[in-house]
Formats: C-alpha cells, structure tokens, sequence
C-alpha cells in the first residue's frame, strides 16, 4: 500500500483514476495522509528518495502526530534509511524545531555514516538551545571515546552558534597539539563560520590575536556582533541565491518554450520530479503562465502531477502549485486542497490554497473557509473571505449556512478592529457578506460600520454594496445621505444601493436634483441608470409628466424618451387616448430634435406620429393640429430615407385633400434642396432616390415643386459625373429649365 501511495507522490500516477468526484476533507483525511507518509517511511521495499520526501512532508504538516512518527523513525536504529531520512528533512527545516528531537538527534551521532554528519547539521538549527551547543562542546571535548569522524562533525556544527563559549572550544581545539590536522582544520573551518572572517585559515597566532582581543567583552556583546556579521553574510548569501534562481529560472522556461509544444507536457512531468524544490516551483510556476498568458489548460497528466504535489515538502512548492491550480477550476483538485488546507503550518501556503478553493464550484469548501477566517495570519483569512464571497450565490439559497456564514464574518470583523493595517481584511470581510444578503447584519454590524469614523473609504463603499443587496427599504434613508459623500466611489456605489432598495421611487426628486450638482459622469450616468431602470416603473402618471419637464430632463433628449415611453405604457388604457395621442406626438417630437438623432430615429419618430394623426382625424379637432402633424411626419419620413413611404404618405394626404400639396410638395424640395446643398456623394445618391420615388406618383405634383427638383436631378447627375461616378437611371426630360431662385445652385453648403 505504502509503495503504491508513493508512486502517486512521486511518479505523478492517480490512484484515483476512474472514481468518482471526492467528498471534501476532514480532519480524518488529514490523519490518513498522515499515515500513508507514515508507512511509506517504514516500508522496507520504500526507496531513499521515497523515505527523503516521505519525511519532509511529515516535517512539514507540523503536527503532533507527524512529529512522534518522525521521532520514533529517527530513534530506529534497525532502520537506518528511516534514520537518515529523518535527518535529512530536519538539516533543511526553516520551521522552529522541535526540542523533543534534541536528544534523538545526539543519538543518532553514533550512528553509522552519512547520519552523524546529518544529526549534527541538524543541531545547529537549534542556535536558541544552550544545551545544543554544551552537548556538540562536550562531544567535541571528549576526544576518546567519541569517535574523531563525531567530533568532526560536531565542530563543524558549532560553526552555527554565536556564541562566546562555542568560540572558545574551537579556539582551544585550533590550539591543542593533540589535535589532528583533520579536527584542526575542521575548528578553523568552523571559526571562519562563525565570526565571518575568511582571511585566517588555520593560522593560529591570528586566531589567537583575535581571541585575546575578545575574550573580556560580554557575552552579549560578542553574540550582538557575531549575529550582524552572520547576519550580513546571511543578506549576501540570499540576494546570490535569488540571482541563481532567477537564472535558473529563465533559463528552465527558455528551454520550455523551445521545446516543441507536443513535448512540452513531457518535460514539466520530468521537472515535477526533480529532487530540488526550487525546480519543482518553476514547473508549477511555468504551467500558470501558460494558462494566464497563453490561455493553454494543461494536460491530464500534468492537472493530476499538480493535485499530487499539493502537499509537497516545500512550502514554495506547496504555493507555486496552488498558483497554477487556482485559474484551471479543477474539481478533483478539492481534496488534496482541503486535505493539505486541514494540517497546513504555513500562513502563505494556508492563503494560496484558500485562493485555489475559491475557484471550486462547490459549497463544501464553504465551512473549511469559515474554519479559516480562524487563521492568525491575517492573508489566509483574506482569502477565506473572498472565497466565501465567491461562493455568496451557493451559499445564500441555504438559510441555515448563510446564516452561519454570515455570524462567522461578523465575528471575525469584530475581532479586527480598525486599525492601522487591517483595512484590507475588514473590507474583505464585508464583501464576503455582499451575496448573503442577511437582515442580521444591517443593525449588529452593518448600519455601525457607516457611522464609526476612521473607516476607509473603501470600508463604506462595500458596506453601502452590502446594505444594497439585502434591499431593506430602512436602510433608505441613510443611504442617501451618502450620496454626497466625499468619495466618488462612494457616491457611484451608494445610488446603486438605493435602487436596489424598494422604495427607491421616494428619493427620485433627490436623485433628479444629483444630475444638476454631480460631475462625475459614470455617477451621473448611474444615477440615469437607477431612475430609468428601477424608479419610472413605480412613479405615477402625474410624477412622471413632471419629470419629463424638469430641466435635467428635458434638456437631455434620451432621457426624456425614456419618461414619455413610460408616461405612454401607463396611458394605454380606456380614457386615456387624448392624454396618449399628446405624448406620442412629444416622444416623436423629442426624437426628431435630438442632435443626435439617426434615422432609426426619424424612422420611429414617424411610426409615433402616425399613431397620433390616426387618432386625431377621429376627433373633432383644429385643422391646423392635423396639418402639423402631417408636416412632421413627412419630415421624420425623409429624414429616415424611408422615401417610398414618404411619397406614398404625400400622394394619400393629396388625393384626401388637394390643400395639402403645399405642405407635402414643400417638404419634399426642401428635404432635396438640403441634401443637395450637401454636396456629399451619398447624400446626392440619396436625392436622386427621392426623385424618382417623386415620378412615380399617381397623381404628380404640380410644375412649382417638379420643375426645381428637375433643375437639381440634372445638376446632381452633372456632380457625378464630374467626380468620375455614373449615376444611374436615364435622365428624364426637364419640365422647366428654370432655376428656382430659392435654390443656390453654385454652392453646396453643409446643413
């Protein structure tokens, strides 16, 4: 069992392949990786290589079952590759260590090579230990009966130890003819380790100087200075190696990308492998860019390499990996997310796994996530939020988890308060309560959030989108008052809350009255947006025909549309048509003196007028009502270049009454004359269009309108064929070579 767990750690094979979708992990997969690390470590068919990442995954779940496994393994002397193992992991460990593996790591310096060499290196990672260094300077000390290979070791070890007394030791060792030349050189070695001077070798009246000189300062101030120059060295020693990973790193994903694409998948399983972290990071690293940058999802065989390394030794690893699984929304990625998320030691790695399970479609992560919002490190409760705020809409169907959801954010925003540094959080916080939408909130927390002062504005605006959602028509009125907030975030936000609200229709005088003072325009643009979409439906007939006239309205065509449309919806009921003709013929009206206006417009400005001129003939009204809006429906026809129906609309209007050709025949010369003046190509185009549409009449228009529309076909035809184009269709004989002197044919103006 334990052989075939690691061949899924190591090899990238899946155990799982072919079952169905896991449950999400508990504290009992937590335990049962556990002890699958646990058998692969005592396996004697296990490898090395297996046994060497078998234990730095135990080492770093950093929990009380995982150190008793190490320390029974380590104290094994019938197992030495557990043994070794062990030792291994604990050399690189950067987490506090454990002072229970003191002893067994002293111990472990009688056993056989490579593990005294490892116990000692590991010693001296427990530099806040004074029994480390007294126990490595009594070895050291001894001579026989410790072996000279431990003594070694141990003095190579004390090289780690800033200590006044460690340098004595080594210094008297350096000193001693009794030593060999191998301890000797080992002491020096060790030296130059712990004061940072490189320059010395074994020269003993060097070292002996230098002791004489430091041998009456305090301890403190000899450890204060050795911790600088340790620490310098340390600072020379991490800016080389980011160096060398950079390269490294550069170097791996130029060979990537050379590497044709179909052998690409290949070497990022083989790079998976690789003993060394920092290239297994790469990999990972490599697969996320080629989904963000690229958009390429990788293989199967990569996705379940990923899912395997989730729990991988190295907390770099552990995060580069949950980086590249968060884009790919990998549902079988859930488990070992959660199983690693149950017993993970590192904050970082806690909130990149958090960041990956937000991008699982499945409610189950939600508890892990509430369970997070626990976490000291304030970026895993960050993540926890958002990944609670991203799975608001699957959350918020379930009264009895939205509310508990909710009572665990306001808790955790109870116990940050506002501080310098935490803004972030708390502002993660109340978004995740945006798509709960949970009453409770609004007086415990939410309401107090926009009173208290010291709040970002960031803070109000969420609490504003928060306050929104849940739609309370109490919440009203101190939405409002921030609509004049200082910020215009706040203020964008803060009309978007209000017309989520239900009785939003109360404040439309307030929101009007925004338009004249506002000067942001997307405010302003929002602030149209809540109006039109959710206050017009719920105002009365008599508000609505008052807001078409107020000034922010009727002086911005498309808005005023929007009033009238509504005004006429309500009017299209019995008793109404006098009131509904009226604003048909305004909305027609409004169309056709937008600046802006298309023919679109003029096109449904005509329809409008057409509904009003057919109720108004069926009523005993004015001629010059019915000459009017004869007049402009005419001109919205030609203007929309609907010219067939224009001219079918004149000759209609002149066979009723042969009164209305003035105003028809008018029309039409005077839409010719204004495309004439034109001058444009498609405007001329357009002119010979209506013309033609003119000589088709049944009844013709008399010789005043037809012979300057035969002045101005000739002279058209004449334009185009001087700019190189031929017009189409025969040119008729003119009735009347006159020029009407109305007309100015020598120039073409613009309209």
């Amino acid at each position: 069992m334990a052989l075939i767990v690691l061949a899924a750690i190591t090899a990238g094979t899946s155990s799982r392949a072919g079952a169905q979708s896991p449950a999400p992990a508990t504290a009992t997969s937590a335990r049962q990786d556990i002890e699958q690390l646990s058998a692969i470590l005592s396996d004697v068919q296990s490898s090395q290589d297996q046994r060497d990442e078998a234990a730095r995954r135990l080492l770093s779940r950093q929990s009380k079952e995982s150190r008793a496994i190490l320390r029974d393994a380590l104290t094994n002397s019938n197992q030495p590759s557990g043994q070794i193992a062990v030792a291994k992991a604990l050399v690189d460990d950067i987490q506090p260590p454990d002072e229970t593996l003191i002893d067994p790591l002293f111990m472990a310096l009688n056993g056989s090579r490579p593990l005294p060499e490892l116990a000692a290196r590991a010693l001296s990672n427990y530099k806040t230990y004074r029994e480390v260094w007294v126990g490595l300077s009594t070895n050291v000390q001894k001579r026989p009966p410790v072996p000279e290979a431990v003594r070694r070791e141990c003095i190579r070890a004390l090289g780690a130890f800033p200590e006044k007394q460690a340098a004595e030791t080594l210094i008297g060792v350096l000193k001693s003819p009794e030593e060999g030349a191998l301890i000797r050189t080992a002491a020096a070695n060790a030296l130059a380790d712990l004061t940072g001077i490189t320059d010395y070798g074994q020269d003993t009246r060097r070292w002996n100087e230098w002791w004489t000189r430091n041998l009456p300062r305090p301890d403190q101030d000899f450890q204060r200075e050795m911790l600088l120059k340790r620490a310098a060295r340390y600072d020379q020693l991490r800016q080389r190696y980011a160096d060398v990973g950079t390269a490294l790193e550069n170097d791996l994903k130029q060979e990537y990308q050379s590497t044709p694409a179909e052998q690409r998948p290949d070497m990022l399983l083989k790079l998976f492998k690789k003993p060394e972290p920092e290239i297994r990071a790469i990999a990972a690293g490599i697969v996320q860019d080629d989904i963000l940058l690229d958009n390429k999802r990788p293989t199967a065989a990569v996705r379940e390499q990923l899912r395997q390394l989730i729990g991988d030794s190295n907390a770099k690893v552990r995060i580069a990996v949950a980086q590249a699984l968060a884009p790919i929304n990998d549902a079988s990625a859930m488990e070992p997310l959660l199983t690693q998320l149950a017993q993970e030691n590192d904050g970082e790695v806690r909130a990149a796994l958090a960041k990956a399970l937000a991008q699982v479609n499945d409610v189950r992560i939600v508890r892990p996530m509430i369970e997070l919002l626990k976490d000291p490190y304030s970026g895993a409760v960050v993540e926890a939020a958002k990944a609670i705020e991203a799975k608001g809409p699957l959350i918020q169907p379930d009264p009895a988890l939205a509310q508990e959801t909710a009572e665990a954010l306001r808790r955790t925003l109870a116990a940050n308060p506002p501080i310098s540094g935490n803004n972030e959080l708390r502002e993660a916080l109340v978004d995740a309560m945006v798509p709960l939408k949970q009453e409770s909130l609004l007086d415990s927390t939410l309401y107090p959030l926009l009173d208290r002062r010291g709040e970002s504005d960031e803070m109000r605006r969420v609490t504003l989108k928060a306050i929104g959602m849940i739609g309370n028509q109490q919440s009203a009125a101190l939405v409002v008052s921030f609509l004049g907030d200082r910020n215009a975030e706040v203020r964008l936000v803060a009309v978007s809350a209000l017309g989520n609200l239900p009785n939003a229709s109360i404040y439309v005088e307030t929101l009007r009255g925004r338009l004249s003072v506002e000067k942001d325009t997307s405010i302003i643009e929002r602030i149209w947006s809540v109006i039109n979409d959710s206050i017009l439906p719920k105002l009365t007939k008599e508000q609505l025909a008052n807001l078409a006239d107020a000034d922010q309205i009727r002086n911005e065509p498309k808005r005023r549309i929007s009033v009238l449309k509504e005004l006429e919806r309500r009017l299209q009921q019995p008793g109404s048509e006098d009131e509904l003709a009226t604003e048909r013929q305004n909305i027609a009206m409004t169309l056709m003196n937008d600046p802006n206006a298309s023919n679109d417009s003029f096109k449904e400005a005509a329809d409008y007028l057409k509904l009003a001129l057919d109720y108004k003939k069926t009523q005993n009204v004015p001629p010059v009502v019915i000459v009017d809006l004869m007049e402009n429906r005419m001109k919205a026809l030609l203007r929309a270049r609907q010219y067939h129906d224009a001219v079918a609309f004149a000759t209609e209007s002149i066979t009723t009454n042969d009164s209305n050709e003035p105003s028809m025949g008018g029309a039409i010369r005077q839409e010719a004359e204004i495309l004439y003046k034109s001058g444009k190509a498609d405007d001329l185009d357009n002119v010979l269009k209506l013309i033609t549409e003119v000589r088709q009449m049944k009844k013709p228009l008399s010789a005043q309108f037809l012979n300057p529309l035969d002045q101005i076909e000739s002279d058209v035809r004449n334009r185009l064929r001087q700019r190189g184009l031929n017009p189409s269709g025969p040119m008729p004989t003119p009735q009347s070579a006159a020029i009407p002197s109305t007309l100015p044919i020598s120039t073409a103006s613009g309209r």
